[in-house]
């Protein structure tokens, strides 16, 4: 089985991708993409019918940490309410119109 030489694959592939050639891969871009297509099976999932996904939002908050007399602020994820759309906003909106119009909810 194909493996991935190391946890930065991904990264050095983009940069490849990026900054040097895009359609004249070198051998580590080819040994890259054929991990890719060895190892995809094994990432496959199936979905059910009606799942809803939601993509997280980019971007970061802000904590406390240190002692008394040393405080500090430091990056952390963004709290749980942040990583769902707003139910009165864009997307969530035309999804309720969809599923309404579809499956005949008012």
């Amino acid at each position: 089985m194909a493996r991935f030489k190391s946890w930065r694959s991904y990264q050095d592939f983009e940069r490849s991708v990026q900054q040097d050639r895009r359609y004249v891969r070198s051998a580590e871009s080819e040994d890259f993409l054929s991990a890719i297509r060895a190892t995809a099976a094994a990432r496959k999932v199936s979905l059910k019918k009606y799942d809803i996904f939601y993509r997280a939002q980019l971007g970061h908050d802000w904590r406390d940490e240190g002692r008394e007399n040393e405080r500090f602020e430091v990056e952390c994820a963004l709290p749980p309410e942040r990583m769902k759309p707003h139910s009165d906003k864009g997307a969530a909106l035309l999804r309720r119109a969809f599923f309404s119009l579809f499956m005949g909810v008012c």
